[in-house]
């Protein structure tokens, strides 16, 4: 999560500098263009048995140009959707496909360069009729400087569309984040330490076998009053344990849920996503 002092010179940069914008376009890929540097479209996908669909939001980037993933880092603008405006869809799910680690003057971002193909499973409130998407998007996109592209995706989507892009969406999805159970966790514990100011955390998420060196742990809460500094991760046989230091914004917020604490664990080949710190299953 960024820092105060982060946020503080993206904030800076963001007013410095006129949002990038289209005109949306009307296509079986509903695709626009923020000055030459991001291409954002909207890739059909198929149907499934149940009657959702398998589609993906696509960003094609100039070269040397990058964009962030859900989790931007300690610097980076975090992606926001918008399908307020579309009809007939009941719910949305995205699948983030493994973001790139990169360090940029002593801070560490996740994301993607050159293209981000996002898987996302939409469920439509009557399978049997079309889905309107009319899709908001802002994000950042960042080479020497940061740049806020703000694009909408508009396009109808029939239930009796023939298939479109499977390939590339079946590769974003190959690289998902993998559930505790895939990636072998066997224990997720963590330990809540108050001291006035605020919350000292410890995780510690046991594996089946070792994992690789290099494991980072990266600590989310539903609760938006809480600041989690970012986590420092060790292993300890077959445990990485994270510690992190929790601020709140009020003295009420100090009560945590440990259910709404979510960890990822992310290395250089593979993410995993666990929804609570507690033990999975």
């Amino acid at each position: 999560m960024p820092s105060s002092e982060s946020m503080s010179r993206h904030t800076t940069a963001l007013l410095a500098t006129c949002l990038l914008a289209a005109a949306p376009a009307h296509a079986q890929m509903a695709r626009v263009t923020a000055d030459g540097i991001a291409e954002a479209g909207f890739i059909e996908g198929w149907r499934t048995a149940d009657g959702a669909r398998i589609a993906a939001v696509q960003i094609r980037l100039a070269p040397g140009w990058h964009t962030y993933w859900r989790i931007p880092g300690e610097t980076g603008i975090p992606p926001q959707f918008d399908w307020s405006q579309s009809r007939n869809i009941a719910s949305v799910r995205y699948e983030w496909p493994q973001p790139g680690i990169f360090d940029a003057n002593g801070m560490q971002f996740f994301g993607y360069e050159g293209e981000l193909v996002l898987p996302v499973r939409i469920t439509p409130t009557d399978p049997s009729k079309p889905i309107d998407i009319d899709l908001g998007l802002f994000y950042g996109i960042c080479k020497d400087i940061c740049l806020p592209a703000e694009q909408t995706l508009r396009t109808t989507v029939a239930p009796d569309d023939a298939p479109s892009g499977r390939t590339m969406i079946e590769a974003a999805l190959a690289t998902r984040a993998l559930t505790p159970d895939e990636a072998g966790v066997e224990t997720v514990d963590c330990h809540l330490r108050p001291d006035g100011s605020g919350i000292d955390l410890t995780a510690a998420v046991t594996f089946d076998a070792p994992p690789a060196a290099g494991q980072l742990t990266l600590v989310e809460s539903s609760d938006p009053s809480l600041w989690i500094a970012p986590p420092e991760s060790h292993l300890e046989g077959s445990t990485l344990v994270a510690e992190a230091r929790i601020n709140a914004a009020h003295s009420g917020a100090m009560l945590i849920d440990r259910k709404a604490i979510r960890l990822t664990v992310i290395d250089a080949r593979r993410v995993i996503d666990i929804p609570s710190c507690v033990a999975p299953g």
